[in-house]
C-alpha cells in the first residue's frame, strides 16, 4: 500500500530518468502511453515535440500533412486551425485567406502569409507575395554574417553565450573573400569582438548581410558586455540588413522552414559537410577547446561550416536580386 516518492525510468538509449511522483501526472502519462500502445494516432505538432521526441514527431505531423507543416504554426494555433476544420496544409491551400480569418488568433496578416506558404508546399514551387517591394541599394563591399555561440552549458564567465566565432564573407566586385574571427579560448570573445569592430571601422561604404535575429541580438549583448557599445555601435548597426524577412515577405518557399537552411537548399545551395550543423558546430569547439586549441582538423571544420552559412546567405541575396530585377522590367 506504499506509493514511492520517486519513479524511474530507463528509456529507448538506457538513459535512467528519475520523476517525482504526482498522482494526476502519473495517471494522465500512463492514460496516454495505453493509448498509443492500443493503436491511436499521436497528433505532432511540427518542431515542437521535445528531445528525444522531435524526428519522431515531425516524421508523422510530415506523414499527415499536417496543418503545424505551415511555419509559424505552433501548438496553439494548430489547435485553433483543426478546431475550425483547417487540419492539414491542403485544407488550408485549397482555402481563401479570407476563410481562415474565422480562426482563433489569426489576423489579416498571418491569414495571407499561412495560405502562400500552403500553395507553395502544396505545389512544391516557390509562391511570389510580393517581389515588387524588393529593393537593394548597391554598395562597394558587401558583407555576409554569421556567428557561432556555445550552448550555455559549456559556458564558464561572462555571457549566457561566448560567441566563438564571428565569420564575415567579404564581397568586392567579383572578388569573394572568408574572414573568420576565431576565438583560440572561451576567454577571448572580447578580442574577436574588437578585432570585428576595428576591421569594419576601416572599410567604407559596406552592408553587413545576415539572417534572422541571432547577429543583432547578441552582438548588442557582447558591446554592452564589454563596454564598446558607445564606440562601435553605428559602425554595425546602421549597416546590417537582414534579409529573413526581406525574403519571406516576397516569397513563400515549398520547405517546412523559414530558416536559412531550408530556404538556400530550396534554391539549390548544397552544404559542404553534411555530418554538420550549428549544434555539431558548438560540440567541434569543445572538442577543439579540450585539445589545448590544437586540432586544426576540428577547427577547420567549424571554419568550412562557418563559411558555407555564410555563402548561404549571399547564395540567397543573389537569387532576391535576380528577382528584383526580374520583377522592376
Amino acid at each position: 500500500g506504499a506509493t514511492p516518492k520517486e519513479f524511474h525510468i530507463i528509456n529507448g538509449e538506457g538513459n535512467l530518468l528519475t520523476y517525482n511522483y504526482r498522482a494526476q501526472w502519473l495517471d494522465d502519462v500512463l492514460s496516454n502511453l495505453y493509448r498509443v500502445l492500443e493503436g491511436e494516432t499521436v497528433d505532432a505538432c511540427y518542431g515542437s515535440c521535445p528531445w528525444p521526441w522531435e524526428t519522431y514527431g515531425n516524421g508523422i505531423a510530415i506523414e499527415t500533412k499536417d496543418v503545424s507543416l505551415i511555419p509559424g504554426v505552433g501548438p496553439s494555433s494548430q489547435a485553433a486551425l483543426k478546431d475550425a476544420g483547417f487540419t492539414t496544409v491542403a485544407v488550408v491551400a485549397g482555402a481563401t485567406p479570407d476563410a481562415l480569418l474565422v480562426v482563433r488568433g489569426i489576423g489579416a496578416a498571418n491569414a495571407a502569409k499561412f495560405h502562400t506558404k500552403a500553395l507553395s508546399i502544396i505545389s512544391g514551387k516557390i509562391t511570389p507575395r510580393r517581389p515588387e517591394a524588393l529593393d537593394f541599394t548597391e554598395h562597394k563591399h558587401e558583407l555576409f554574417l554569421d556567428l557561432e555561440g556555445t550552448d550555455p552549458r559549456f559556458n564558464t564567465d561572462g555571457l549566457a553565450i561566448t560567441n566563438y566565432l564571428i565569420g564575415t564573407l567579404i564581397r568586392e566586385g567579383t572578388q569573394v573573400t572568408y574572414r573568420p574571427f576565431f576565438a583560440e579560448s572561451l576567454d577571448k570573445e572580447a578580442e574577436i569582438l574588437e578585432e570585428f569592430c576595428q576591421f569594419l571601422s576601416s572599410m567604407k561604404d559596406y552592408v553587413l548581410y545576415h539572417w534572422h535575429s541571432y547577429e543583432r541580438t547578441h552582438l548588442k549583448k557582447m558591446l554592452n558586455n564589454y563596454g564598446l557599445d558607445a564606440k562601435y555601435e553605428s559602425v554595425i548597426f546602421d549597416h546590417m540588413v537582414d534579409l529573413s524577412p526581406i525574403t519571406t515577405k516576397a516569397f513563400a518557399f515549398p520547405t517546412y522552414s523559414d530558416g536559412l537552411k531550408a530556404i538556400a537548399k530550396s534554391l539549390g545551395f548544397n552544404w559542404r559537410q553534411d555530418d554538420v550543423d550549428a549544434l555539431e558546430s558548438v560540440y567541434l569547439y569543445a572538442l577543439y577547446i579540450d585539445s589545448g586549441s590544437k586540432d586544426t582538423d576540428v577547427k577547420g571544420r567549424i571554419l568550412t561550416y562557418n563559411e558555407d552559412d555564410c555563402i548561404a546567405t549571399m547564395h540567397i541575396k543573389d537569387w532576391l536580386a535576380a528577382q528584383s530585377e526580374t520583377a522592376s522590367k
